[in-house]
């Protein structure tokens, strides 16, 4: 190889590595600014979200209606990427379900959730004292409602039957309303199932029943202290 035919290979080679650094700086500079964008964007969307589920209950109050209009915000957000990647989720009550708590805070405050939950892995039937509503981002889960048949007057004792039963897929949703009507179970049936629910009222610092339908037995678990539920981030049931 002539001393020309050097200069011009080592010329190509010294403009190759300029060109991969060059690239390699451009996309360290462009990855940081990718993510604070896309944070941004699921804050935003979120903030809408929440803002359109107040509007729905200040105008309709907790009917079918308002639940039907929270449905369709939460189906927006589902849209939004980084939920899953983005949310810094705790386990619940050992049984493969965990959750993250998305927006929200004070005991009275609509709040927003998301929940994972494992195949084979149902939950007990409880209550959440309040209204939500329960839109599926991925997978597949079983949804029980529960219905008491006693008048509710023994505060350890429950008769209960189902009143239905769905599964529900991406893009399904489901909801209930305040007590009595909020008992339900779940349980994901191929895989993992994630899911987005906003609740009347922060999960976190209410008093929750747990009900065991053959003894008929129902254990209470009280409310978790505010700064206890900030830093542990989870919920005793759903």
């Amino acid at each position: 190889m002539t001393r020309a035919a050097i200069k011009l290979v080592m010329s190509f080679i010294v403009v190759a590595c300029s060109c991969s650094g060059a690239n390699d700086r451009q996309e360290e500079s462009r990855s940081p600014s990718t993510d604070l964008s896309a944070a941004d964007s699921l804050h935003e969307a979120i903030e809408e979200t929440m803002a359109e589920a107040h509007r729905a209950i200040s105008e309709l109050g907790v009917t079918e209606a308002a639940m039907l209009r929270i449905q369709t915000a939460l189906s927006r957000l589902a849209r939004a990427p980084g939920h899953k990647e983005r949310s810094d989720l705790r386990e619940l009550h050992g049984g493969g379900a965990a959750s993250a708590v998305l927006s929200g805070g004070g005991k009275d405050s609509l709040t927003l959730i998301l929940a994972r939950f494992q195949s084979g892995k149902t939950t007990p039937i409880h209550d959440h004292g309040t209204w939500a509503v329960a839109y599926i981002l991925e997978g597949q889960e079983r949804y029980i409602q529960w219905e008491r048949l006693d008048a509710g007057g023994d505060p350890r004792h429950a008769q209960l039957q189902v009143k239905y039963e769905r599964i529900l897929g991406p893009g399904d949703a489901v909801y209930w309303f305040d007590p009595p009507h909020d008992l339900h179970s779940q349980e994901a049936t191929e895989g993992v199932a994630w899911e987005l629910l906003i609740f009347g009222r922060n999960p976190l610092q209410g008093t929750l029943h747990y009900f065991d339908r053959e003894t008929g037995r129902v254990t209470t678990k009280e409310p978790v202290t505010p700064a206890d539920a900030e830093e542990r981030n989870d919920w005793t049931a759903q």
